[in-house]
């Protein structure tokens, strides 16, 4: 048997030498050239787009004077025809090649290249066609290789999170006791017959140690302070794993039916693997334990399928600006993305592009990405423990209430498998129960569901469960012990909407149908109303805008909506079955339709309430101010005019400002109105002072601090007017574009001007901030250019950059026998600040930049230096020439 082995293989080893065989071309089906078409090994240029990329290359080739012959089989080296090409390579664990360009991504299979033996691994012209789509041919006048390459960028770039480094920085601490906020607001309304009521509430924040206070006092009567009452009082620590609650606040469970009185107690929330979810721009308000259970951002895996060859993209928006993750799809048609998170920074909108081909000068398929986070879900692994303890307030009647009925509860929930959490938990609430929350929502089925449940002597069960098909069908319902809500929304064909809904009240079922984008024919069916039909128009061009929307029931009853704009004039009307409104604008100053500046209007309203048929007319001027407030209020906002009808006529005007710092102010009078015959006046005043940076204008919205905190930015310079002298104003050094907070600008937060200060909401924990040098004024430099800043609730940290005088000594060093010291190390050297050095050039020339004030010694590569020191004071100029001899 051995012996008819060895028979054999010999007898192939004499055929293999007799028929010698290319088997890279055997495998790659390439038939060997006829003697007259063999190619020759010619030097020739590559040109793509018409400028010559390659002056000059071997290639494999073969033509006749006037024309190429076999040009698609032309032997082309690889390596420096996919460099022209501008393709890099990238070597797969399959042992396939990825192919990349600006405009394309290709996976190709390397053994599908021919190696020559001259020119190594080469390409055929038909190959570049198939593989990556580029068209060429052969240029006799350049004598050279011609492609025509697509004209694209992709302007689109890979997110990737910059790490935020704070070891080693130095820290600004946040203040330890404060008051940061002091808001009161004040109602007085009253009639013409005297009657005057007067109230208010009164809140202050602040921080006590790492943690915020937050106390409202409730003044149903400002004259009289024995009614006062303490509506809320709180004390709040997060931490990034663990939060305690102090005070007046939510219950982490539903009330029962009879238990009355609001929570006071003591609140544990531990968190484990997860932090919790934190709100970017600051709007933070009532600390709520339900929120600070839910997480900030949890890990998904998105996954599909696609034609093989299809480049797919996982992008931020719809925009497709930026991408996190892209994988070209192999023979298995699946792609697949792993550890994507949703919410935080990168927020919720995902979707998926996918270009044909790998070419990405195509129109992407865009999807959303079928991923989403339910209200309490957790990431596998993670969990939470919540304890509270404390009691209920059970009356109200004087500053601080009378308080009994023990009460509280625990509860643990955990993030079993993904799209699974499970809680369970124990609840003494007049009664033993117990409590259960099951929160699901399965990879491969388009269902969420949510239930909680709390037993005692009875179920109570609060359950929202959803399905949705494609964009065909979505189903949901919600229960709770007082109600059963369901909805079905159908859109079985284009631009054609049904919508099924019941409670305990009422069934409702809308049909909406879209014959155009503009016109809309719609029918409401309602069980304790009349079925109604209609039909509505919308209309939008320069200048001239119409929206109507005209209906009746089956008992006779008109409903009419109508929005017209033409040029500077605006027409409203609403009838309905309580009657006619109409207001006809027109724009004095021609700022946003008539929503800024000067206009006048003309109403005329009737009202039919208990046979009673009231009418009112009404012209008058009205001013809006351009700017607004950091909360939103017009600047300035004033009515002027008179008003007449069936209760009698008067004079109306009122007045809104925020102009005084400070104060918000808001008044009205009416001489009389549509349904009321007698004069009334109604004054409202917010007063809100800012405690951090002196007494200043407060945001008004001092609650967003109770579970927030921010940093005060202020830039500070000693002497204005050699600021001025080097070119910047004030106003300048305290710019937005100076500061930057975690790696970005801004402009990515929620900043508010005060005074010479900007504010910029946080949620607690540490950030850095570094300052930009653009920013800098001439021969100025700041106190400091990187830190680590402490936030925490409650206040701002106050971060000043002082910029000081900065001063720049250069010269030349020299030897004694008077040469130029190249290479040499120059340092100035102070009692308490860093030392400044310098490197000489060739010429042994040196630049000492950002000195300070201070009296220097100068040495030379460690030997001394003559002179060997030099005093900077206010009477340096900012630049002065010292040449230095090295002793």
């Amino acid at each position: 048997m051995i012996f008819k082995i060895v028979k054999i293989a010999i007898i192939a080893i004499i055929l293999t030498f007799i028929f010698p065989v290319n088997l890279v071309n055997a495998e790659n089906n390439i038939q060997p050239l006829k003697e007259e078409n063999q190619l020759d090994n010619i030097p020739m240029g590559v040109i793509a787009n018409g400028r010559n990329v390659i002056s000059s290359i071997s290639v494999k080739a073969k033509e006749d004077g006037t024309k190429a012959i076999n040009y698609d089989n032309w032997l082309l080296p690889l390596e420096p025809i996919l460099q022209a090409l501008k393709f890099t390579k990238q070597d797969l664990p399959d042992g396939k090649w990825q192919l990349r360009s600006s405009y394309l991504l290709v996976q190709v299979d390397p053994h599908k290249f021919i190696n020559d033996p001259e020119l190594g691994l080469a390409i055929t012209p038909k190959q570049i066609e198939e593989l990556l789509g580029i068209k060429s041919k052969f240029n006799l006048i350049e004598y050279a290789v011609e492609f025509e390459l697509k004209n694209f960028d992709d302007n689109s770039e890979q997110y990737i999170e910059t790490p935020v480094i704070l070891d080693g920085l130095p820290v600004i601490k946040s203040p330890r006791l404060n008051i940061a906020n002091i808001e009161q607001k004040i109602n007085l309304s009253g009639t013409g017959k005297g009657n005057l009521n007067s109230q208010g509430d009164l809140s202050v924040v602040g921080t006590i140690y790492k943690s915020s206070y937050y106390l409202k006092i409730n003044q149903p009567d400002l004259t009289d302070s024995t009614s006062w009452k303490i509506s809320e009082g709180q004390i709040f620590k997060p931490e990034t794993y663990t939060d305690y609650i102090i005070g007046s606040q939510p219950t982490f469970w539903r009330n029962s039916e009879n238990v009355t009185g609001d929570y006071w107690g003591v609140t544990t929330i531990f968190r484990d693997g997860f932090s919790p979810f934190l709100d970017k721009f600051g709007n933070g308000g009532s600390v709520n334990p339900q929120q600070r259970l839910q997480a900030a951002q949890i890990k998904y895996t998105i996954s599909g399928r696609a034609e093989p060859g299809t480049l797919v993209r996982l992008v931020i928006s719809e925009r497709g600006d930026r991408f996190i993750a892209e994988k070209l799809i192999d023979n298995t048609g699946i792609y697949r993305f792993e550890n994507i998170p949703y919410g935080g920074q990168l927020g919720n909108n995902y979707y998926i592009f996918k270009y044909p081909k790998g070419q990405l000068t195509a129109t992407p398929i865009k999807e959303r990405a079928n991923i989403d986070v339910l209200p309490g879900e957790l990431e596998v692994g993670t969990s939470s423990l919540i304890v509270s303890g404390g009691l209920r307030r059970l009356s109200n009647n004087d500053l601080w209430g009378n308080f009994g009925d023990v009460t509280g509860g625990i509860a643990y929930k955990k993030g079993i498998a993904e799209g699974f959490t499970l809680g369970l938990g124990v609840i003494y609430d007049q009664q033993w129960k117990a409590s259960g929350d099951f929160i699901f929502q399965p990879k491969k089925i388009p269902l969420r569901v949510i239930l909680s449940a709390l037993y005692g002597d009875k179920l109570d069960l609060n359950s929202n469960v959803s399905l949705k098909l494609g964009n065909i069908f979505d189903f949901n319902y919600n229960s709770d012990r007082t109600n059963q809500r369901y909805q079905i929304l159908l859109r079985p064909l284009r631009g054609v909407n049904i919508d099924a809904n019941s409670d305990n009240l009422s069934s409702r079922i809308k049909l909406n149908w879209y014959i155009t984008p503009e016109l809309e024919l719609f029918n409401n069916n309602e069980s304790v109303k009349p079925s109604e039909f209609g039909v509505s128009w919308r209309f939008n061009k320069r200048n001239f805008s119409t929206s109507i929307r005209l209906s009746r029931d089956v008992e006779n009853q008109w409903r009419y909506n109508l929005n017209q704009t033409i040029g500077k004039l605006q027409l409203t009307q609403n009838l309905d079955d309580l009657g006619w409104n109409n207001e006809v604008l027109y724009d004095l100053t021609g700022n946003d339709n008539g929503q800024t500046g000067h206009a006048i209007l003309l109403k005329y309203n009737t009202r039919e309430i208990n046979k009673n048929n009231d009418n009112f007319a009404q012209l008058s001027w009205r001013y809006r101010s351009k700017n607004k407030d950091r909360d939103g209020a017009y600047k300035l906002e004033a009515e002027l005019g008179y008003g007449t009808g069936s209760q009698g006529g008067g004079i109306i005007a009122s007045i809104g400002t925020t102009i005084i710092p400070k104060l918000l102010l808001r008044a009205r009078y009416e001489g009389a109105s549509l349904t009321n015959a007698d004069s009334s006046f109604r004054i409202e005043i917010t007063s809100s002072v800012n405690t951090i940076n002196g007494f200043s204008s407060g945001d008004r919205k001092g609650d967003a601090l109770r579970q927030n905190g921010g940093i005060l930015l202020k830039g500070a310079y000693p002497n204005i007017a050699q600021l001025k002298n080097s070119g910047f104003e004030p106003s300048e050094i305290n710019s937005k574009d100076l500061f930057i907070i975690n790696n970005q600008p801004l402009k990515s937060y929620q900043v508010d001007q005060a005074g010479d200060s900007l504010l910029v909401k946080l949620p607690p924990g540490k950030y850095r901030i570094d300052l930009d040098p653009a920013g800098y004024p001439t021969d100025f430099q700041p106190s400091f250019e990187t830190a680590a800043i402490e936030v925490i609730p409650g206040t701002y940290t106050p971060v000043i950059a002082e910029f000081i005088p900065s001063y720049t000594v250069s010269g030349v060093v020299k030897d004694n026998q008077g040469n130029p010291v190249g290479g040499a190390k120059i340092e100035a050297i102070t009692t308490g600040k860093p030392p400044v050095s310098s490197i000489t050039n060739e010429g042994g020339v040196y630049y000492l930049e950002r000195l300070q004030r201070g009296n220097y010694k100068l040495s030379i590569s460690g030997e001394k230096s003559a002179p060997d020191h030099i005093i900077v004071d206010e009477k340096s100029p900012a630049f002065k020439e010292l040449n230095l001899i090295l002793k």
